[in-house]
């Protein structure tokens, strides 16, 4: 039986460490989205803060959509497409990747 909460967590830091090769620029930029992103989830909800983090280019919601797909097969690149029945849980499922994403950006990429 998988430990989804460790799952999550390697896959995080695998993330957060492609980060890492990136230049300064690219690193803070994505330090402040990631320590940004749970806040903007539950301001903006889901759909805000995709669409807005596509607007920025970011890679954070690359690893976002990865890491939400991996544990609810669903597909929030485009997020207009999901289910209503189906919004809270994915939404809670992408503060928690916020959570771990946060955690290891901090860590690995200089946070204090």
């Amino acid at each position: 039986m998988k430990h989804l909460c460790l799952e999550m967590a390697r896959l995080a830091l695998n993330k957060v460490r492609e980060i890492q090769q990136l230049d300064e620029s690219k690193r803070k930029e994505y330090l402040t989205l990631a320590r940004k992103l749970g806040s903007m989830i539950i301001q903006n909800g889901l759909i805000g803060t995709v669409i807005f983090l596509k607007k920025k280019d970011s890679v954070i919601l690359t690893h976002l959509e990865d890491m939400v797909r991996q544990q609810t097969q669903v597909n929030i690149s485009e997020p207009m497409q999901i289910l209503d029945k189906d919004y809270f849980r994915i939404q809670i499922v992408a503060l928690e990747v916020s959570k771990w994403l946060k955690r290891y950006a901090e860590i690995l990429l200089g946070g204090d």
